[in-house]
């Protein structure tokens, strides 16, 4: 399996930025803490910490990790994901670029949002990445209204061809 680091969010404390922890984060709307590491069993896929993103006001921004080395090939990438109502939610992307070597500015992503809320977490994946570049950027894109929440989870990378 590729080196994706820290998929599962269980490297950092409660609260922590993402950034410290493999997973830079940049916000284009709101303040770096509306996107964190949060540690919380009970709202975690597994284990015990997940990507929360959450502010009491609206806010944007995006979390990508850029996986280097990596042979070339077709991968799927998945991820777990549970809103409180992804119906204030107009973004929310599973992504992944930086894999073609003709053109590294492709993109291939999934639309999870704008949904009915999800109360329970529900699998979403980017499938038939093929990486020509030996390198692959993969990440979580939202758009959100104040007081709405998302959380990612176990996110994984896995080789198919």
């Amino acid at each position: 399996m590729p080196c994706l680091a820290n998929g599962d969010f269980e490297d950092g404390f409660d609260h922590n930025p993402p950034s410290e922890h493999g997973w830079p984060t940049v916000m284009t709307v709101g303040d770096t803490a509306s996107i964190y590491i949060g540690y919380n069993a009970s709202l975690a896929h597994a284990g015990h910490s997940r990507l929360a993103m959450y502010n009491a006001n609206a806010y944007s921004g995006y979390s990508q990790q850029t996986i280097t080395n990596l042979p070339n090939g077709t991968y799927t990438l998945s991820a777990w994901f549970v809103s409180d109502d992804a119906t204030g939610i107009p973004t929310l992307d599973l992504y992944a670029t930086d894999y073609n070597a003709a053109s590294l500015t492709d993109k291939s992503t999934t639309d999870i949002a704008p949904r009915p809320g999800f109360t329970a977490y529900v699998q979403f994946s980017v499938s038939d990445i093929v990486v020509t570049s030996n390198k692959l950027t993969i990440g979580v894109n939202v758009v959100a209204n104040a007081n709405k929440s998302v959380n990612v989870d176990d996110v994984t990378l896995v080789r198919t061809k």
